[in-house]
This record gives structure tokens, sequence and C-alpha cells, in this order.
């Protein structure tokens, strides 16, 4: 694990952006975050756990996503419905978009609609600029300000008042824009380092930290050629942990259904059913 400070990041930080660079880092399409291909509308993800003696599915698996996802035409989520462990709706959050296609804000509400937080996005240019979240009240929640740096760095800067940081995050960016490292500082000392690897097809590959509040931690993950990760191996003070994926396909080539098995236990631990609809050429 590499030191926590990294000094290289801040030493670049001291040589700002020209204002007339266009440099800013990748951004990933929302469907691909979740192994989607194709014009995919909307996806419904019911995790269960698996009874370890008769390998039927059980309740609801409370540590996945239960969600319903909706997407505009360019792959990007317009709306998020959250589901308890008791498969009942309880959160919705809606994503806006500019003629850009920037995301310039979001608002999460309850199920019966009352506001619970809702966030406004400052850009310039494609530069994402600040963000304010803030909650039911109106009041102040988070404040971000983003800063770029030559050639590859932004420095976030948060704040949870008015006027008063808290702490920064700096982050470092390969030639193609995807984060490789990532330190966040608070209080004075660092909360959380973080390194990343990919691929040769840009696959996540490798996600190293060191965190006050999960100790060191690494995630290796790999693929199969249709993209889909097939095995992770987590490596953590409670020790190592391998997991592996299997999964059904629709006739569009998106998985319908994924089973999680831990280690080399033949049954799997998790099973999730997804059902996808798709927009009409």
């Amino acid at each position: 694990m590499r030191k926590y400070f990294h000094l290289a990041i801040f030493a670049a930080a001291l040589l700002p952006v020209s204002c007339t660079s266009s440099w800013t880092p990748a951004v990933e399409p929302d469907f691909l975050k979740y192994e989607l291909s194709g014009p995919v509308a909307s996806m419904r993800t019911v995790p269960y756990t698996v009874d370890s003696v008769s390998g039927e599915m059980s309740g609801i698996d409370i540590t996945a996503e239960n969600t319903y996802v909706e997407f505009d035409r360019d792959g990007r989520i317009t709306l998020q419905r959250y589901y308890n462990s008791k498969n009942e709706h309880v959160a919705d959050m809606r994503h806006i978009y500019d003629a850009d296609g920037h995301m310039t804000g979001s608002v999460r509400t309850s199920a019966l609609g009352s506001v619970l937080e809702s966030s406004v996005r400052r850009y310039s240019g494609d530069r994402l600029m600040s963000e304010r979240f803030t909650g039911e009240d109106d009041s102040l929640k988070k404040y971000e300000e983003y800063r770029y740096y030559a050639p590859d760095s932004v420095v976030m800067e948060f704040s949870f008042k008015e006027g008063k940081p808290a702490g920064q995050r700096v982050m470092e960016y390969d030639s193609v824009g995807r984060v490789i490292s990532s330190v966040t500082r608070a209080g004075g000392g660092v909360m959380s380092d973080m390194t990343f690897a990919y691929d040769s097809v840009g696959h996540r590959i490798l996600v190293a930290s060191n965190s006050v509040f999960m100790g060191e931690l690494s995630v290796s993950s790999e693929y199969d050629d249709m993209g889909f990760c097939v095995s992770s191996e987590i490596d953590g003070q409670r020790g190592k942990m391998r997991l592996r994926f299997e999964h059904e396909l629709d006739s569009l080539g998106n998985w319908t259904v994924r089973r999680t098995y831990r280690d080399s236990s033949p049954t799997p631990v998790r099973i999730e059913l997804r059902t996808l609809t798709y927009y009409a050429d």
C-alpha cells in the first residue's frame, strides 16, 4: 500500500490548468455501471438471499440494490426508485439534465412525494465546478467545490457549514481521464487513500484503499468477453473472500439473472432477478 500523503499530487496542484484548457475527467455512462448494453429504457432488480440447505431463494438481500431505474435514450439515469427488505417502495431519486447532457441537479423524495434532499450542480463548459446539497428544510447538508490542475488532477473541497471548509479530496487521472488515485483529507489527517487500475478495454480491475473506517482493503476483479464481472477477490482486515458470478442473458445480451457464489461453495449466496424494458427502434 502506498503512503497516505501523496506528495506528487499536491505538487501538481501548484500548477493550475489554463482557463482555456478543455481537459475534464471521463464520465462513465450510467448504463455501463449496470453492465447494460442496447436501448434499455428501464431496469427492475430484486436481490434474494439463498437458503444454504435447500438452495432456494428466501428473503430480500438488504446488502444489495433493490431498485427500479429508468434511463433516457442516451443511457443516463432519470429515475431511481428504492425498495426496502419487505419490497416496499420507500424513496425516489430524480436526475435533471441540461441540453448539453450535464446533470444539473437531483431531487430525492419519499414514497409519498415529500422532498428529502436536493442538489444543484454548476458547470463551466464541461467541467463540474460545484455541487450544493440541501435537506428537506432547504438547509445546507454539503457543499463541494472543484478546481482543475494541469495536466491531470482535480481538487474537491467540501464543507458542511457555510464558509467553513471541512476537508478536501485530491483526484489524479490517467491519459484518457480515468481516476487512478483519490486521497481524502479532513480534520488534519488522511481519511482515505485509494488507487485504481484498469485493463486494456477499460474495466476497473483493482481498487486498493486504506481508510480510517475499513483499514487496508483491496478488490480485484475479472471480466469475460461480454464485459460482465465474473469474479472479485476481496482482501481486507477480516481476511480474503472470493466471489464468483454466473449470468443468464436475454436475447439482447443483457443479464436477467445473476448468481453470486462465495469461495468454492456450489450454492449461491445471492440471486438477483432483473427485468428490463427497451426503447423501440
